[in-house]
Protein backbone atom coordinates (compact mmCIF):
# COMPACT_ATOMS: atom_id res chain seq x y z
CA UNK A 1 0.00 0.00 0.00
CA UNK A 2 2.97 2.33 -0.73
CA UNK A 3 4.41 3.70 -3.74
CA UNK A 4 7.04 1.73 -5.38
CA UNK A 5 10.75 2.69 -4.32
CA UNK A 6 10.20 3.36 -0.97
CA UNK A 7 12.05 1.21 1.90
CA UNK A 8 9.16 1.34 4.09
CA UNK A 9 6.13 3.32 6.00
CA UNK A 10 8.19 6.17 6.95
CA UNK A 11 9.28 7.10 3.63
CA UNK A 12 5.95 7.40 2.20
CA UNK A 13 5.04 10.25 4.44
CA UNK A 14 6.43 13.27 2.87
CA UNK A 15 6.54 11.60 -1.16
CA UNK A 16 3.74 9.77 -1.30
CA UNK A 17 1.47 10.77 -4.43
CA UNK A 18 -1.89 12.37 -4.22
CA UNK A 19 -3.69 9.75 -5.71
CA UNK A 20 -2.44 6.68 -4.12
CA UNK A 21 -2.80 8.61 -0.62
CA UNK A 22 -6.68 8.96 -1.82
CA UNK A 23 -7.10 5.21 -2.83
CA UNK A 24 -5.22 4.38 0.14
CA UNK A 25 -7.56 6.23 2.47
CA UNK A 26 -10.85 4.86 0.46
CA UNK A 27 -9.58 1.19 1.07
CA UNK A 28 -9.20 1.59 4.48
CA UNK A 29 -12.43 3.47 5.26
CA UNK A 30 -14.14 0.66 2.61
CA UNK A 31 -12.40 -2.53 5.18
CA UNK A 32 -13.51 -0.65 8.45
CA UNK A 33 -16.96 -0.54 7.36
CA UNK A 34 -17.01 -4.13 5.97
CA UNK A 35 -15.51 -5.40 9.39
CA UNK A 36 -17.51 -3.73 11.44
CA UNK A 37 -20.80 -4.40 9.59
CA UNK A 38 -20.38 -7.73 8.87
CA UNK A 39 -18.22 -10.20 10.85
CA UNK A 40 -18.40 -13.16 7.69
CA UNK A 41 -16.85 -11.31 5.90
CA UNK A 42 -12.70 -12.55 5.23
CA UNK A 43 -9.99 -10.50 3.54
CA UNK A 44 -6.79 -12.03 2.19
CA UNK A 45 -4.12 -9.76 0.65
CA UNK A 46 -0.45 -10.55 -0.24
CA UNK A 47 2.24 -9.17 -0.65
CA UNK A 48 5.97 -9.15 -1.72
CA UNK A 49 7.19 -6.67 -0.06
CA UNK A 50 5.57 -6.85 3.14
CA UNK A 51 7.92 -4.19 5.02
CA UNK A 52 6.30 -1.75 2.41
CA UNK A 53 2.33 -1.88 3.69
CA UNK A 54 1.19 1.00 5.39
CA UNK A 55 0.89 0.95 9.24
CA UNK A 56 -2.85 1.16 9.32
CA UNK A 57 -3.60 -1.28 6.85
CA UNK A 58 -1.08 -3.77 9.03
CA UNK A 59 -2.80 -2.57 12.07
CA UNK A 60 -6.55 -4.26 9.71
CA UNK A 61 -4.98 -7.39 9.11
CA UNK A 62 -5.39 -9.51 12.52
CA UNK A 63 -3.13 -12.38 10.99
CA UNK A 64 -0.06 -11.95 9.31
CA UNK A 65 1.53 -15.09 7.66
CA UNK A 66 4.86 -15.73 5.73
CA UNK A 67 4.71 -18.70 3.42
CA UNK A 68 8.07 -19.77 3.15
CA UNK A 69 9.87 -21.18 0.34
CA UNK A 70 8.86 -24.98 -0.38
CA UNK A 71 10.25 -27.87 1.29
CA UNK A 72 11.56 -31.08 -0.28
CA UNK A 73 8.71 -32.62 -0.38
CA UNK A 74 6.93 -29.48 -1.87
CA UNK A 75 9.45 -29.40 -4.07
CA UNK A 76 9.08 -32.94 -5.35
CA UNK A 77 4.97 -32.39 -5.65
CA UNK A 78 5.76 -30.02 -8.20
CA UNK A 79 8.43 -31.51 -9.84
CA UNK A 80 6.43 -34.45 -10.51
CA UNK A 81 3.26 -32.43 -10.98
CA UNK A 82 5.23 -30.17 -14.10
CA UNK A 83 7.40 -33.22 -15.31
CA UNK A 84 5.91 -36.92 -14.64
CA UNK A 85 3.34 -36.48 -17.84
CA UNK A 86 6.75 -35.81 -20.05
CA UNK A 87 8.81 -38.78 -18.23
CA UNK A 88 8.31 -41.61 -16.01
CA UNK A 89 12.06 -41.13 -13.90
CA UNK A 90 10.36 -38.05 -12.64
CA UNK A 91 6.96 -39.85 -11.38
CA UNK A 92 8.78 -41.09 -7.68
CA UNK A 93 12.59 -42.66 -6.97
CA UNK A 94 15.57 -41.20 -6.77
CA UNK A 95 15.71 -38.94 -10.05
CA UNK A 96 12.72 -36.93 -8.69
CA UNK A 97 14.10 -36.60 -4.88
CA UNK A 98 17.54 -35.66 -6.12
CA UNK A 99 16.01 -33.03 -8.26
CA UNK A 100 13.98 -31.61 -5.25
CA UNK A 101 17.52 -31.78 -3.12
CA UNK A 102 19.13 -29.57 -5.72
CA UNK A 103 16.31 -26.86 -5.94
CA UNK A 104 16.93 -25.92 -2.38
CA UNK A 105 16.19 -22.50 -2.12
CA UNK A 106 13.79 -21.92 -5.51
CA UNK A 107 10.64 -20.13 -5.40
CA UNK A 108 7.29 -21.69 -6.62
CA UNK A 109 7.58 -19.71 -9.40
CA UNK A 110 11.26 -20.41 -9.64
CA UNK A 111 10.75 -24.01 -9.92
CA UNK A 112 7.68 -23.74 -12.45
CA UNK A 113 9.88 -21.84 -14.67
CA UNK A 114 12.71 -24.62 -14.48
CA UNK A 115 10.50 -27.73 -15.07
CA UNK A 116 9.66 -25.43 -18.33
CA UNK A 117 12.90 -25.03 -19.50
CA UNK A 118 13.31 -29.23 -18.71
CA UNK A 119 10.44 -29.76 -20.80
CA UNK A 120 11.93 -28.36 -23.54
CA UNK A 121 15.32 -29.39 -23.94
CA UNK A 122 14.13 -32.90 -25.58
CA UNK A 123 11.76 -31.17 -27.58
CA UNK A 124 15.25 -29.09 -28.52
CA UNK A 125 16.55 -32.30 -29.72
CA UNK A 126 14.17 -33.70 -31.59
CA UNK A 127 13.67 -30.40 -33.66
CA UNK A 128 17.99 -30.24 -34.09
CA UNK A 129 16.82 -33.92 -35.56
CA UNK A 130 14.42 -32.95 -37.69
CA UNK A 131 16.65 -30.72 -39.78
CA UNK A 132 19.12 -33.17 -40.08
CA UNK A 133 16.14 -35.64 -41.64
CA UNK A 134 14.46 -33.95 -44.61
CA UNK A 135 11.85 -31.47 -42.85
CA UNK A 136 9.00 -32.70 -45.08
CA UNK A 137 9.19 -36.29 -43.99
CA UNK A 138 8.51 -35.69 -40.65
CA UNK A 139 4.84 -35.78 -39.86
CA UNK A 140 2.93 -35.68 -37.01
CA UNK A 141 3.37 -39.67 -36.52
CA UNK A 142 7.40 -39.48 -36.49
CA UNK A 143 7.33 -36.23 -34.09
CA UNK A 144 5.59 -38.25 -31.59
CA UNK A 145 7.61 -41.61 -32.26
CA UNK A 146 11.09 -38.85 -31.71
CA UNK A 147 9.30 -37.49 -28.64
CA UNK A 148 8.81 -40.64 -27.40
CA UNK A 149 12.45 -41.87 -28.03
CA UNK A 150 13.53 -38.40 -26.31
CA UNK A 151 12.37 -38.64 -22.19
CA UNK A 152 13.43 -35.99 -19.92
CA UNK A 153 16.97 -37.25 -18.69
CA UNK A 154 18.97 -36.45 -15.18
CA UNK A 155 21.44 -34.36 -17.66
CA UNK A 156 18.47 -31.59 -18.87
CA UNK A 157 17.39 -31.19 -15.51
CA UNK A 158 21.21 -30.24 -14.71
CA UNK A 159 21.89 -28.75 -17.85
CA UNK A 160 18.28 -26.43 -16.99
CA UNK A 161 19.70 -25.62 -13.79
CA UNK A 162 23.04 -24.04 -14.67
CA UNK A 163 21.15 -22.07 -17.61
CA UNK A 164 18.31 -21.07 -15.74
CA UNK A 165 18.62 -18.41 -12.74
CA UNK A 166 16.28 -18.22 -9.63
CA UNK A 167 15.00 -15.36 -7.85
CA UNK A 168 15.40 -15.63 -4.42
CA UNK A 169 18.23 -14.86 -2.14
CA UNK A 170 19.80 -15.76 1.39
CA UNK A 171 19.58 -11.79 1.80
CA UNK A 172 16.16 -11.77 0.86
CA UNK A 173 15.12 -14.69 2.79
CA UNK A 174 16.39 -12.75 5.92
CA UNK A 175 14.36 -9.81 5.31
CA UNK A 176 11.61 -12.14 4.69
CA UNK A 177 12.05 -13.45 8.45
CA UNK A 178 12.85 -10.45 10.00
CA UNK A 179 10.00 -9.05 9.22
CA UNK A 180 7.60 -11.98 10.15
CA UNK A 181 9.61 -12.12 13.76
CA UNK A 182 8.49 -8.67 14.20
CA UNK A 183 4.90 -8.14 12.39
CA UNK A 184 3.75 -11.93 11.77
CA UNK A 185 1.59 -13.65 13.79
CA UNK A 186 1.59 -17.19 15.57
CA UNK A 187 -0.78 -19.77 14.36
Amino acid sequence: MSHRGSSGPSANEGSEHEGSRRMKTELLVQMDGLLANNGDVFVLAASNLPWDLDSAFLRRMEKRIMIPLPMKECRQDMIRCHLSEFSPAFRKGELLEKAASLLDGYSGSDIKALCKEVAMRPLRRVLQHAEVMDGPSLDNENLSLLMKRNPITARDFHDAIATTNYCTSAALCTRYKKWEDSHGSTC
